[in-house]
């Protein structure tokens, strides 16, 4: 499968010149890491790619350091009337705006490259593999066997797709071929403490007072092997404050000893996005399809076209029917 996709996707990408990058809306790590890698690879092979992800919030993205970063678009305004002759997507197990990206730019050919178990299939051209610990590393293969050699601007964002999609190395996704990736990277980057003060020693009051409200918003059910934490609007409004990535915050509850399932919601547009984490007893992928979502075993989403209360109350009911 690998190497048929790899042939595959390296003839879509000779055969195009303007080529659009992209993700759908939970621009984490991977996603991001995963645009940028690729947007300096095309730049070697002379290609004119574009990262653009639909109304990402730059300002309070943790990966801002990353060279190439400032040049992301996220209007699709920006978009109206430019041509491009393929689309490739990153770590976007869905992607319900695919057709209106597509038909902004002329409807070029989509690649998917995921590793989402969950994964919707909605490319023209799929690359899926969930046993990945992250699509990081898939891109990493792609770049390489599109005979580009690595540089720092590359490796560092590959770095921080793999590091941030395993929990820094710790996730059990993570695997000797992981660590094998991740250490040809480091020849590159060298000094390994640059990304880690920007992506966990950077911190802002914003970001440790919205941890203040998770804590004092935190609820255990289940004898403490359930914690859930709800975020409306007003706590937002409140902190002037919405950040681009939830994975700290899901991260943080789901630290506390003794649980199984973390769960985050918060108000987002009208509707309630979740964040679902577990240990191991609990299929999180499953528990967030039963809601239209998807993702993985121990790290999932889906949303709610419902009231915060009702949304929290409909996923403990579900929740109810496991095992754990």
């Amino acid at each position: 499968m690998t190497q048929d996709a790899l042939n595959i996707i390296r003839a879509e990408i000779q055969k195009a010149n303007n080529i659009l990058l992209t993700a759908y809306h939970r621009y984490d790590g991977d996603a991001v890491g995963c645009e940028l890698a690729m947007f300096w690879a095309l730049k070697k092979l002379n290609k004119n790619p574009l990262v653009f992800n639909l109304n990402m919030n730059k300002q309070a993205s943790p990966f801002k350091f990353m060279k190439g970063f400032e040049s992301i678009e996220y209007d699709i305004k920006k978009l109206e009337g430019c041509v491009y002759n393929l689309i490739i997507t990153f770590d976007s197990g869905e992607f319900p705006d695919i057709e209106n990206i597509k038909k902004a730019v002329g409807n070029p050919r989509v690649i998917n490259i995921d590793h989402h178990k969950t994964s919707s299939y909605y490319g023209d051209i799929n690359w899926v593999e969930s046993a990945r610990a992250a699509t990081g590393e898939m891109v990493y293969e792609l770049i390489k066997f599109c005979g580009v050699s690595l540089e720092i601007d590359i490796a560092i964002p590959l770095f921080v797709a793999i590091s941030t999609d395993t929990g820094r190395f710790t996730f059990p996704n993570t695997t000797a071929n992981t660590f094998k990736i991740a250490g040809e990277l480091m020849e590159y980057i060298k000094d390994l403490s640059l990304i880690y003060t920007q992506l966990y020693c950077n911190k802002t009051l914003e970001e440790l007072r919205l941890q203040a409200e998770c804590i004092e918003n935190l609820r255990v059910e289940k004898d403490g092997k359930i914690v859930i934490v709800a975020l409306s609007k007003e706590v937002f409004k409140k902190l002037h404050f919405y950040p681009e990535d939830f994975q700290d915050y899901i991260d943080m509850i789901r630290s506390i000893k003794g649980v199984e399932v973390a769960l985050l919601l918060r108000e987002e547009n009208n509707k309630v996005r979740a964040s679902i984490r577990t240990n191991g007893k609990v299929d999180a992928a499953e528990l967030a399809q039963r809601f239209g979502g998807g993702g993985h075993s121990r790290a999932s989403g889906c949303t709610f076209d419902a009231p915060l209360d009702s949304a929290v109350n409909k996923i403990l009911a579900v929740l109810n029917e496991f095992a754990f």
